[in-house]
Order: C-alpha cells, then sequence, then structure tokens
C-alpha cells in the first residue's frame, strides 16, 4: 500500500506539472489576447461586452485550473512543514465551504521527512472534503501534537456522524477509507469515533521513525 500511495502521488505530480505547463498557459495566453483586442476603439460597445465576458470566463477557468494544480501538488509544502502548510489549506479551505477550523499545534515540535508531511496532508484533505459532502459539520477541531516517540493527529467535528456497525463499507461510501491504509503503511494506527448525530472523531498514532526533533537539530 505504501508503494502504491507513492506511486499516486509521483502520478499527482505529473498532472500537476501537464496542467501547468499546458492548460493554464494556455488560458492564460487567450486571456492577454482577448485584453489586447477588447481595447480596440473600432470594436462596437456591445461586443467589448461580449469580449470581457469571455475574459472573466477564462479567469474563472484559469483559477479553477490553478486550485487543482494545488491540490494535486501543494504548493511550498517541502520548504514550509506540515504546520504552515495545514494552516495555509485551512484557510482556502474555509473560504470555499460553510465551516470553521480550529488548529492546534502549540505543542508540535517535529520535523517530518517529506513522506509523513504528504501523508498528513492527504489525510486532512480527505477529512476536510468530507466534511463538505457528507457530515454538514460547521465546525472542526484538528489538534497535532507529539511525543517522544509518536506523532499524534486528532480530528473531530459536529457532523452528523455516522453508524459505525458497519464500518468499513461506510468509509468506503464517504470517502474515507484511504486513511486508515496511508496510515498503516507507515505503521501507524487510526481509530474512528461516531454515532447518528454525533459529529466525527478521528485519532491517528504515528510512530517517529527516521524522523528527528526540531530541538535536538538546533533549527
Amino acid at each position: 500500500m505504501r508503494l502504491l500511495f507513492n506511486l499516486a502521488e509521483k502520478e499527482r505530480r505529473r498532472l500537476a506539472s501537464d496542467l501547468h505547463d499546458s492548460a493554464l498557459q494556455q488560458q492564460l495566453l487567450w486571456y492577454r489576447n482577448l485584453e489586447i483586442i477588447s481595447v480596440d476603439e473600432r470594436i462596437p460597445v456591445d461586443l467589448k461586452k461580449q469580449l470581457k465576458n469571455m475574459a472573466e470566463g477564462l479567469l474563472d477557468v484559469t483559477h479553477q485550473i490553478r486550485e487543482t494544480c494545488n491540490e494535486l501538488l501543494p504548493p511550498l509544502l517541502k520548504e514550509s512543514g506540515i504546520v504552515e502548510a495545514l494552516k495555509n489549506l485551512f484557510a482556502n479551505a474555509q473560504l470555499r465551504n460553510d465551516y470553521i477550523v480550529n488548529f492546534n499545534a502549540r505543542d508540535f515540535s517535529i520535523n517530518l521527512d517529506y513522506e509523513h508531511v504528504l501523508v498528513l496532508y492527504r489525510i486532512v484533505q480527505e477529512l476536510l472534503t468530507n466534511a463538505a459532502k457528507h457530515s454538514k459539520a460547521t465546525e472542526i477541531n484538528i489538534t497535532l501534537a507529539d511525543s517522544n516517540d509518536s506523532i499524534n493527529f486528532n480530528y473531530r467535528d459536529n457532523g452528523i456522524g455516522m453508524d459505525l456497525q458497519n464500518l468499513q463499507s461506510y468509509l468506503n461510501h464517504i470517502g474515507l477509507s484511504g486513511i486508515k491504509e496511508r496510515v498503516s503503511g507507515l505503521e501507524g494506527k487510526t481509530w474512528f469515533y461516531s454515532s447518528l448525530g454525533k459529529g466525527l472523531e478521528v485519532s491517528i498514532w504515528l510512530p517517529v521513525d527516521m524522523i528527528t526533533n526540531v530541538n535536538e537539530q538546533g533549527v
């Protein structure tokens, strides 16, 4: 599973690069061409309005492509680290959805390798997607902390919850099945807690193998 997820991430990087270098650049080129044409004084006013509407439509599509590229390959994920990357993710998610995210990472002081950063980031993406599409949550609380030998992640929302009697089929239905598999790939553990009308809670434990403490590095 770890290998499969790594292959999937490689494919995401390839697709993000293709979108950025082809579709996005073509959209920007057509937008600039429309801008040049629309300032021509010989063009009737009604046609200028149509060109302006077309340019605005191209800008919307350009924005959507850029957002897709950012989701496929989050910018500055390696450079900024997991805490700053998640803060940026939450800020953008709250602009598009009807929930607020309370994030607590005050007790987190570990410098993660890129694989662990990416796994945690993808997990949070899946949880936020579920909150928007299925749980109908209005408030989300996320905590990221560490101890001497582990990373501890906790997610809790106030959504509609679910019946855990048939957990696996339900997780497959709402798209959360990949979370447990991603965590297992890093030899971690995942717990789901929920009941109808009581929201969803997800707790994750990850060992700190190959991860060093920031303070020990003197950073």
